[in-house]
């Protein structure tokens, strides 16, 4: 399973994100407050995968995927993923699932990363500033920039 960070430690990475059929999309903010987004479509060949289907298998690839576009081993020991699905959020806190898609998640986070500390926080999908991103919209509004900010202030100064 995926190594989790003390209750008491700071993230040195969080990423909000989101995934629906449309494609996934991700907002990240550094441990000096620097945030960056992505959003991206999903191909045809994710598509005939399946997995876009059902939020059980998009969120927790579009987890992934966000993982793999912003988290550097050699700079990130510590990493907070905050997510609408809350599926997702206890399979990947556990490191398993009785989902072959989230076990598969779980497997390649660990394989990846074996020296980055995850932890996975639930929020509800209405306060998720991820969400358009998901669905098409190429940058997040300036109204979900602040939002995405402060969910992250608020987790680092403990307020979950």
């Amino acid at each position: 399973p995926p190594r989790t960070i003390a209750a008491d430690s700071k993230p040195d990475l969080c990423i909000i994100t989101d995934a629906s059929g449309d494609g996934w999309g991700a907002i990240c903010v550094d441990e000096v407050g620097t945030p960056l987004s992505v959003a991206m479509p999903w191909g045809p060949a994710d598509h005939r995968a399946g997995f876009t289907k059902e939020s059980t298998g998009a969120e927790p690839e579009g987890i992934l995927r966000a993982t793999y576009r912003f988290v550097n081993p050699s700079k990130h020991g510590r990493v907070t993923i905050l997510t609408d699905s809350a599926a997702a959020k206890g399979a990947l806190s556990k490191g398993h699932s009785g989902s072959y898609r989230m076990n598969e998640v779980c497997r390649k986070l660990a394989a990846t990363f074996p020296t980055v500390a995850f932890s996975f926080v639930h929020i509800p999908g209405e306060a998720n500033p991820a969400d358009g991103l998901s669905r098409g919209q190429l940058h997040p509004s300036p109204g979900e920039w602040l939002n995405a900010c402060r969910l992250v202030d608020r987790l680092r100064e403990g307020g979950g």
